[in-house]
């Protein structure tokens, strides 16, 4: 009976070691590799086990208007995952109306990436190599969005200045001849995030003057050299980047 239950033991533990391997390690990799395989090699198990095989990716809305995209076509991007991972060049593109982030894998498939696991996303222009676009998650619920939803960073520093922008499938119906078209349509909101406070922004000189306090002075000074328009993504994006030159750490 000893003898016996021994033996099962070992057996026990040589199908807990398989099961193990096969959820953790051996099989083939089918995810973006990274440029630098040494990047790959201490998160491959991390990976494996939050998913980033996703989900196989298929066209819902084939004969809409638009696009539920940032982009339709495909970028490459640096990956900051959850628990720490970076991933090199990886292609992707960017779902706005479900807010998921999609991969093309190592067997040219598209997928989609599990809700949480990326948390930065750096765009790279395709001529120069640089940041293009940089989207985060991770943000704290505020309105209707939650910590998944991807944000675009205008302004990186102390006091970020983020768009959040949602994609929504609609139905429209032309009241003259009855035609239905389906099409997607776009909002967006202006948000600043410091000090893992969220708040939506206001297009409003004295509100965010109000948020730049502390280098008031310097920012009103910098203010009155140009006509500004703040109705204007690109007109905010320079001032709180000019507002975070003055606030960088040491």
């Amino acid at each position: 009976m000893k003898m016996k239950s021994v033996l099962t033991s070992l057996v026990f533990m040589t199908l807990l070691q398989f099961n193990l391997r096969a959820q953790t390690g051996t099989r083939p990799k089918d995810f973006s590799t990274p440029v630098t395989p040494a990047l790959a090699n201490r998160y491959a198990n991390d990976i494996k086990t939050t998913d980033f095989n996703g989900r196989p990716y298929q066209t819902l809305y084939p004969d809409a208007e638009g696009s539920p995209f940032f982009s339709d076509d495909l970028s490459y991007a640096d990956l900051l995952l959850n628990k720490g991972a970076t991933y090199q060049h990886v292609r992707v593109r960017l779902d706005l109306m479900n807010h998921e982030l999609h991969l093309i894998n190592g067997g040219g498939n598209e997928i989609v990436a599990q809700s949480g696991l990326v948390l930065k996303v750096d765009m790279m222009d395709s001529v120069t190599g640089l940041l293009h676009y940089r989207f985060i998650t991770g943000c704290p619920p505020v309105d209707q969005q939650d910590a998944y939803q991807f944000y675009q960073v205008l302004s990186d520093g102390r006091l970020q200045l983020l768009l959040y922008t949602k994609k929504e499938f609609v139905e429209e119906k032309n009241s003259m001849s009855g035609e239905i078209r389906h099409l997607f349509k776009e909002r967006s909101e202006m948000y600043t995030l410091r000090d893992g406070v969220i708040v939506k922004l206001k297009r409003d000189k004295d509100y965010i003057l109000s948020l730049m306090g502390d280098k008031q002075a310097e920012v009103e000074a910098w203010l009155k050299t140009r006509k500004m328009n703040y109705k204007s993504n690109g007109m905010l994006s320079g001032l709180f980047d000019y507002y975070n030159s003055l606030v960088r750490p040491f």
